[in-house]
């Protein structure tokens, strides 16, 4: 038989893409048969200990589950004969604790919508944002010190300047954030350092112009609030107009951030342009735009209440949680107008392509060479 590396470079492209072909044809015959096992190379034999006289070429098909078929819708089902399995598991599992097929995913199942998706999601991603989150607190430990500094001097212009020059880190640290959580969302693979490197280094310029609108707002915000609280304790009170003004700068602005960092990580647009469909967004999605705000000022108003223990609170939970849920909240939202997922698809097709034809050669699929 001829070496693949003796074929053409166009040659290797084409069977490249008949074999990926093949394996696609394959996954999906097993699919429309209704096939309910699960497979395993052929060299799993080696890996598991069992003889190699038994290795055969193709797709070995377990035996040990309750019904399987071969990938011809014609073929006749067989029921393979009951083992007895052992359910009771010690303390150090063994291999034989995990002999009996579990219930698996049904097919085409949707993803999980509310409380139950926020469980997945701290069940499975929650060490990567949870470390995530103890990077972003770095990037905003700046901001936060030299703002306090600013109001134990009870200035408003040294907080603000103060959170200009803190935002320029903190913007790109919380668009790490975003990024890591909008990932799980996806139910996207990757190891958290990674990401949150790329993230961070990929959104730095981006993120800062958002950081600074960011840091600055939020320290207006908390300034008035403890303007209008001091004045209230020390028995004066703002008046109707200044109360309304400050809880709809404080719901209005977190509608507004709701859609601002997703835009700020996901797509690549000047940020008058974000802040132009930001507006859209909170229009059309008006409840989700609310429900997010609502969820921002509650938890962040428990951590400053809590001082100095909302300083456990913010590296417990901080960033992450308030993120996970607002996202959880928005990310449909912005899926469904800036197609996302569709794109990100298109994305990866094509850097798979790229990769294949680094591998078999640089000229084009039709023999064509540059």
């Amino acid at each position: 038989m001829m070496s693949i590396r003796q074929l053409a470079k166009n040659q290797r492209i084409k069977l490249a893409k008949e074999l990926e072909k093949i394996n696609h044809d394959i996954l999906k015959a097993y699919h429309d048969c209704g096939f309910e096992g699960y497979i395993r190379p052929d060299h799993g034999r080696h890996l598991w200990g069992e003889k190699p006289g038994n290795v055969r070429p193709g797709i070995f098909i377990e035996r040990k589950v309750a019904q399987w078929a071969v990938p011809f819708p014609s073929a006749p089902r067989h029921r393979a004969k009951p083992e007895r399995v052992r359910n009771k598991m010690g303390l150090f599992p063994s291999a034989n604790d995990f002999r009996k097929a579990g219930p698996g995913v049904e097919k085409d199942a949707p993803r999980k919508t509310g409380i139950g998706r926020f469980f997945e999601l701290v069940g499975r991603d929650m060490s990567g944002m949870f470390l995530a989150n103890l990077l972003t607190c770095i990037g905003f430990l700046p901001v936060i010190c030299l703002v306090y500094v600013g109001f134990l001097m009870n200035n408003l212009t040294v907080m603000v300047v103060s959170a200009i020059a803190g935002g320029i880190l903190a913007g790109p640290a919380l668009a790490g954030m975003y990024d890591t959580v909008l990932r799980a969302l996806r139910d996207e693979a990757g190891y958290w350092w990674t990401t949150y490197r790329r993230a961070f280094k990929r959104n730095f310029k981006a993120a800062i112009l958002p950081g600074i609108v960011y840091c600055t707002v939020i320290t207006i915000q908390i300034f008035l609030v403890y303007f209008c609280f001091n004045m209230l304790y020390h028995g004066t009170n703002v008046g109707l107009p200044m109360w309304v003004a400050t809880v709809l700068n404080l719901v209005l602005f977190h509608m507004l951030f709701a859609y601002m960092w997703p835009q700020v990580v996901l797509l690549d647009q000047p940020f008058h342009q974000t802040l132009k469909n930001c507006l859209n967004c909170m229009i059309a999605f008006l409840p989700h735009a609310l429900a997010s705000a609502i969820v921002t000022i509650l938890f962040w108003g428990v951590v400053i209440l809590c001082m100095p223990l909302g300083i456990f609170l913010m590296l417990i939970f901080g960033f992450w949680f308030q993120t996970e849920v607002c996202c959880q909240i928005v990310y449909g939202d912005v899926n469904r107008v800036f197609h996302i997922e569709e794109s990100l698809q298109k994305l990866h097709d094509a850097e798979l392509d790229a990769a294949l034809r680094e591998e078999y050669g640089e000229d084009e699929p039709d023999g064509t060479e540059h």
